[in-house]
């Protein structure tokens, strides 16, 4: 979860996390989604992302809404 909150950077968040033992799904808001599947593969805690869904907010929200699924460990 920490390195997460330091990949999605403010002021994108998220408002859910699902976390299984060898993937996590991530959905929130941010002025641009695009670039978030590739920050997240930089890190060495995630790899394999990739954006389910992406479309905008609705009602002053930042930009996009997003649904991003990856595997959480880099396989050896």
């Amino acid at each position: 979860m920490s390195e997460l909150t330091s990949l999605v950077e403010p002021p994108a968040w998220t408002n859910a996390v699902d976390v299984a033992r060898d993937s996590v799904r991530i959905s929130g808001e941010a002025p641009q989604a695009a670039p978030l599947p590739r920050i997240l593969d930089g890190s060495p805690f995630f790899e394999g992302s990739t954006m389910d869904s992406v479309g905008k907010s609705q009602g002053g929200g930042l930009g996009e809404v997003f649904q991003i699924h990856a595997a959480r460990e880099k396989r050896k």
